[in-house]
């Protein structure tokens, strides 16, 4: 068992482990990312024990998350009795909306999800993850790519700020400061879409950087030019292998048959 485990951790292949009645904890793989639930338990704490494997950080890879892929509702169903809460509310809501939210004065008056605290600091905790999360693989991965180095530094600059710990610095800034600091850099979510595109992804990866050009526009029918090409081929065909199957000899000598 200790040698599949490790084979598993050290090894690039396999990439997917399945357990079944297996333990659940001394099992430490940073790099794990997805967590597949095919069946139901009804034990909080090994439910935990579960959710755990994949909470590890690694820095090595850029993991800012990693996500539950669940077949039999077990995390509904075990949501109101975990101790582990979701890091963000809402992770749908865009970040765009989050810092329009956070500049409306409105946030401060409306109440938060917590005691004495307004809906405010319940939109600076969702912005501070939501940038973390682009950050922290942008940083990982500029020093492998020399635009997105570059452009780093000239938001570090603009910002005042290691783009590392942009969202460390908001939530120190407190409410009223990081709303400012949002206001005065207006172009703030422009800027990490930029860095996120120069970043590029498995679902987004950057394939060509260049403008766009139309070249031409035709319809062919397989090698063919035009209908008539494909019916002359078709019907060559029926009669290069007329003799050579029973089939077509029916379709074509006996077709009522």
């Amino acid at each position: 068992m200790q040698q599949l485990i490790r084979q598993y951790k050290n090894e690039k292949y396999p990439s997917i482990a399945i357990k079944v009645d297996l333990p659940t904890t001394c099992i430490d793989v940073p790099e794990i990312c997805n967590l597949v639930f095919l069946r139901r338990v009804r034990s909080r704490i090994l439910f935990e024990q579960m959710l755990e494997r994949a909470t590890r950080r690694c820095d090595d890879i850029g993991k800012t998350v990693f996500k539950i892929y669940d077949s039999v509702d077990i995390y509904a169903a075990l949501q109101e009795v975990s101790s582990m809460k979701p890091l963000v509310n809402g992770p749908n809501i865009s970040l765009e909306q989050l810092l329009q939210e956070l500049n409306d004065t409105r946030s401060l008056a409306a109440p938060g999800n917590k005691a004495d605290t307004s809906h405010a600091h319940d939109v600076l905790d969702a912005v501070s993850p939501k940038i973390m999360r682009i950050l922290r693989k942008v940083v990982k991965t500029a020093e492998k790519k020399p635009p997105l180095k570059q452009k780093l530094e000239e938001l570090e600059m603009l910002w005042g700020v290691e783009a590392g710990k942009l969202h460390q610095h908001l939530h120190q800034l407190g409410l009223r400061q990081a709303a400012d600091f949002v206001q005065n850099h207006s172009g703030l979510l422009k800027q990490l879409n930029e860095v996120n595109d120069l970043l590029g992804s498995d679902r987004l990866p950057v394939i060509y950087e260049g403008e766009d050009e139309f070249k031409s526009r035709a319809q062919t029918y397989g090698l063919n030019e035009k209908p008539a090409d494909y019916l002359d081929s078709f019907n060559q065909f029926i009669r290069d292998h007329l003799n050579q199957s029973v089939a077509l000899g029916v379709i074509v000598n006996k077709p009522k048959t």
